[in-house]
Parts: structure tokens; C-alpha cells; sequence
């Protein structure tokens, strides 16, 4: 069993006018009894899994929505991530940066066209 604890450090929620919306999350988290798959003692080639390893990291978060005009939205969202383990070293294959973006047309009743792009960068 995973545990995980996490704690919002701040959160910001803006709406400057009614069809525009941004919010703004820092948080921070810590895992323990991390699911790792573990060479099995020799001449054993299998792994089991274990409940063993921890994880903590800090991640800042930023979305927001636009109603540009009745028939057009625009979506967007940011979010940085550091996460280490018990070693103090980085985490491996966890994005430190992803960006989404969408906008969507509505141009009839009932009808609606829409354009996606989502970046995961582990830089």
C-alpha cells in the first residue's frame, strides 16, 4: 500500500472579468511505501514487488479558460514539477514540465470543432 501525503501551500483564483478564469496552485507531496519491482536473489532472473522507497516533490500548477467569444474557448495549462527519492536524486520518466492547450469552435448548434496540443518535457 502506497501512502502519500500532500499539503496545498497556496492557491491563488482569479476572475477578473466573467468570461475569463485563471488559478495558480503550489503544493508539495510525500510518498513512502513506494510499489518497486526487485531483483530476486541469484540465479534467480525474476523481480518482485516490493512496498519499499520514498518520494517527495514540490510542483506549481497554473490553468486557465477564456470565453472568447460565445462561439470560441480557449483553454490552457502549465505545470513544473521536482521530485526526488530517497536518495535526493531525481525522479525517472516523471515530466518536469507539461503545457496544454486548447481551443474550440462551436459553428453550429450542436456542432463543435476543437485543436489540442499537450508538451511533456523531462527537462
Amino acid at each position: 500500500m502506497v501512502r502519500e501525503h500532500g499539503d496545498t501551500l497556496l492557491a491563488f483564483d482569479c476572475r477578473p472579468v466573467e468570461s475569463f478564469r485563471s488559478g495558480l496552485n503550489f503544493f508539495r507531496y510525500e510518498m513512502s511505501d513506494i510499489i518497486w519491482f526487485v531483483s530476486d536473489p541469484v540465479p534467480a532472473t525474476s523481480k518482485t514487488a516490493t512496498n519499499q522507497g520514498a518520494q517527495n516533490g514540490y510542483e506549481l500548477e497554473w490553468e486557465m479558460r477564456w470565453n472568447v467569444t460565445r462561439d470560441v474557448d480557449v483553454k490552457a495549462n502549465y505545470a513544473w514539477q521536482h521530485s526526488t527519492d530517497e536518495t535526493g536524486a531525481r525522479v525517472a520518466n516523471v515530466p518536469h514540465n507539461q503545457l496544454y492547450a486548447q481551443v474550440d469552435w462551436r459553428f453550429l448548434p450542436y456542432w463543435n470543432v476543437n485543436s489540442r496540443k499537450w508538451l511533456s518535457l523531462e527537462i
